[in-house]
C-alpha cells in the first residue's frame, strides 16, 4: 500500500500559498501531492530566506519565488546534489544584490562553491565560514565589502579565494593547512601587515595581493612551484626574494613597493615568464639573463639600476623589455633572434652606441629610446608593420630618417619622435603626421663636428683595506662626424682649479683621440695607499674640442673601508 502526506509549509514566507495547499488537500487526503514537499532541510531554506531578506532580495535582477516550496533547487543560482537534497552552491553573479550577508550563511554546511561577484551594493562584513568544511571554491569580489577577512581555519578543501575589489582591512588570516589551496586573490583592498606563510601549500599557483597596504617582505617560497606572486603597489621593503626562492616560480609581480638593494641573480630559472620589479629603489646592475628561456616579460623601469643591459641572447619567448628611467651606461645589446618581441623601453637612461638592428621583429610594436646619449644612424624599419610607436627624440643621431614601413599602424594613428638629433632635414609627409610637427625636423639641428660623449658619467669605487687598489674603465665616445681630440686631468674638487689627486691614476692614456661613432676606453686605478679608512671624493676633469661642451667635469667617489693594520705591515703576528 503506498502512503500520501500532505506538507502544509512551516514558514511564515510561504504566505497563501501554503493555506491554499492545505484547504485543497483536506478532502484529496490521498491523492499524491508531493510537489509541495521540500526536499532540502528546513534549516536549508531558511539560510535561503535569511539571504533573501538580508540581501534585498526584492529587487535583485532575478527574484526568487518564495512561494515555490520544494523548488529551491530551481531557485536562480542554487544548485543541490544528485539527489535534490542538500545546498551545494550559490551564484548570484551581476544580480544587483544589496544589503549585507548573514550570518547564517555559515549553517549551509555541504556548500561547494559560492560566487557573488559584481554586487557593487552588497556592503558588510563577510561572514563566518568556518562551518563550510566542504567549500572549494568562494568569490566574493568587486562589491562593497567592508571589515577583515574571516577565518579560513579548517577550510581544508578550499581551492580558490576571491576577495579582491572590496574594502576590505586588517591583516590575511592564516593559510597554514588550506593544502588543497589553488588561487588567492584579495587585490584591490585596505589590507595591512604581512604576508602569511606559504610554506606547506604546494598546490599554490596565483597569490594575488595587488594594491594594499601590506608591509614586511616576501614569505619563504622555496617549496613552491609554478607559482605566480602578484604584490604590485604595497609598501614591502628589504631585499627581493632570492635566486633559491625564485627557482620555480612562474611569475614574480612587486611593482610599486620600496625594495632595496640588487637584483637577484636570475641566469638558468627556466620556469620564470614574468618579472616585474619596476618603480622600486633597487640599484646595482641588471643580472646576466642567460639560459632564461621562457621568459616572456622584464620590468626594471624608475629604479636606481646602473651599469650595461645584459646580453638578450637566446630569450627568444621574449616578449617585453622595460628598463626606462635608470642609470644604465654602455650600449644597447641586439636584437637578433627575438622575433616575439613587441615592446621596449629604454628611455631617459644614459646609453650610448647604436641604436641595434631591428631586422626580423615582425611583432614590434612600441620602441622607445629617447633621452639618451645614442650616436649613429637610425636603423631601417622595414617589415615593421605593427610599429606604433617610436620615439629616438633627444640623442645624438645623425642622417637620415628611416623610411616609415608600409603596411603600417604606424601611420596615422601611432606616436613618434625624432628629434632633437642631428638628422638630415628632408621632408616626409608622413613623419609629419606621426610626430605632430612640420616639418618633423624642426627641432633638429646640424651634426656637430665633434660631440662628446662620457660613460660613465659618475664614478663611485671603494676598496677594502687601505693600501689595496682597484681599476675601472671611463669610455670617452664621440657622437660627431670628424676626430674628436680629448685629455684628461684630475681636480681636488672643481674643474676650474685642476691639480693632482694622488689616489686616481690614468694608466691607459690621460689624452688621445675618437674618430666619428667610435668610443675610447681609458683605464683609471684608484689606490688607497696610505689612506685611512672614509670616504674621499675629486674630480675627473675632461676637455676636447666638442664646440657645445669644452670642459666636462665627472665627479668621484672614493670609500676606503678599513685602515691598514700597520703592525702586521710590519711583519709582526
Amino acid at each position: 500500500m503506498t502512503v500520501f502526506h500532505i506538507s502544509v509549509g512551516t514558514h511564515r514566507t510561504a504566505g497563501r500559498f501554503a493555506r491554499r495547499w492545505f484547504a485543497l488537500a483536506v478532502p484529496l487526503a490521498f491523492v499524491a501531492i508531493s510537489s509541495a514537499h521540500a526536499a532540502i532541510p528546513v534549516a536549508e531554506r531558511a539560510v535561503l530566506l535569511d539571504l533573501y531578506n538580508s540581501a534585498g532580495g526584492a529587487n535583485w535582477a532575478n527574484v526568487w519565488n518564495l512561494n515555490d516550496i520544494g523548488k529551491e533547487c530551481n531557485w536562480n543560482g542554487i544548485t543541490c546534489d544528485a539527489s535534490g537534497v542538500t545546498i551545494e552552491g550559490i551564484n548570484l553573479d551581476l544580480n544587483n544584490l544589496s544589503g549585507t550577508l548573514p550570518a547564517s550563511l555559515n549553517h549551509l554546511t555541504n556548500l561547494v562553491t559560492v560566487s557573488m561577484v559584481e554586487n557593487v551594493n552588497l556592503a558588510g562584513p563577510i561572514p563566518p565560514l568556518t562551518g563550510l568544511t566542504h567549500l572549494t571554491s568562494i568569490a566574493l569580489a568587486r562589491s562593497g565589502f567592508t571589515g577583515s577577512i574571516p577565518s579560513l581555519a579548517g577550510l581544508t578543501s578550499l581551492q580558490s579565494v576571491f576577495f579582491g575589489y572590496n574594502q576590505l582591512s586588517g591583516p590575511i588570516p592564516t593559510l597554514v593547512g588550506l593544502t588543497n589551496l589553488n588561487s588567492f586573490d584579495v587585490t584591490y583592498n585596505h589590507l595591512s601587515g604581512s604576508i602569511p606563510s606559504l610554506t606547506g601549500l604546494t598546490n599554490l599557483q596565483a597569490f594575488l595581493v595587488t594594491s594594499n597596504q601590506l608591509t614586511g617582505s616576501i614569505p619563504d617560497l622555496s617549496d613552491q612551484t609554478g607559482l605566480e606572486i602578484d604584490a604590485d603597489n604595497n609598501l614591502f621593503s628589504g631585499s627581493l626574494p632570492s635566486s633559491q626562492q625564485l627557482a620555480h616560480l612562474s611569475s614574480l609581480f612587486v611593482e610599486g613597493n620600496r625594495f632595496s638593494g640588487p637584483i637577484p641573480e636570475l641566469a638558468g630559472i627556466t620556469s620564470l615568464t614574468n618579472f616585474d620589479v619596476a618603480r622600486n629603489q633597487l640599484s646595482g646592475a641588471i643580472p646576466a639573463l642567460t639560459g632564461m628561456t621562457a621568459l616572456q616579460n622584464i620590468y626594471v623601469a624608475s629604479n636606481q639600476l646602473s651599469g650595461a643591459i645584459p646580453s638578450l641572447a637566446g630569450l627568444t619567448n621574449l616578449r617585453t623589455f622595460v628598463a626606462d628611467h635608470n642609470q644604465l651606461s654602455g650600449s644597447i645589446p641586439a636584437f637578433n633572434g627575438l622575433t616575439n618581441l613587441s615592446t621596449v623601453y629604454l628611455d631617459h637612461n644614459q646609453l650610448t652606441g647604436h641604436i641595434p638592428s631591428l631586422t626580423g621583429l615582425t611583432m614590434l610594436m612600441t620602441l622607445q629610446m629617447d633621452h639618451n646619449q645614442l650616436s649613429g644612424t637610425v636603423p631601417p624599419l622595414t617589415g615593421l608593420r605593427w610599429l606604433g610607436t617610436f620615439l629616438i627624440g633627444d640623442n645624438k643621431l645623425h642622417g637620415p630618417a628611416p623610411a616609415v614601413p608600409s603596411p603600417t599602424t604606424l601611420m596615422p594613428f601611432g606616436q613618434g619622435s625624432l628629434c632633437p638629433n642631428y638628422l638630415d632635414p628632408v621632408a616626409s609627409t608622413d613623419w609629419n603626421t606621426i610626430t605632430q610637427a612640420t616639418p618633423w625636423y624642426q627641432a633638429c639641428t646640424v651634426q656637430p663636428v665633434q660631440a662628446m660623449t662620457l660613460s660613465p658619467a659618475a664614478l663611485s669605487v671603494e676598496v677594502e683595506t687601505a693600501g689595496s687598489s682597484a681599476s675601472t674603465t671611463l669610455t670617452i665616445g664621440n657622437a660627431g662626424s670628424g676626430d674628436l681630440h680629448w685629455s684628461l686631468a684630475t681636480a681636488g674638487s672643481d674643474c676650474t682649479a685642476p691639480g693632482s689627486v694622488p689616489w686616481i691614476q690614468f694608466t691607459s692614456a690621460s689624452s688621445g683621440t675618437t674618430a666619428a661613432d667610435t668610443g675610447s676606453p681609458v683605464t683609471l686605478m684608484f689606490d688607497a695607499g696610505t689612506l685611512v679608512r672614509g670616504f674621499y671624493s675629486a674630480s675627473i676633469c675632461v676637455t676636447s674640442d666638442d664646440p657645445v661642451q669644452p670642459l666636462v667635469r665627472i665627479p668621484v667617489n672614493f670609500a676606503v673601508e678599513e685602515t691598514a693594520d700597520t703592525i702586521f705591515s710590519n711583519g709582526f703576528d
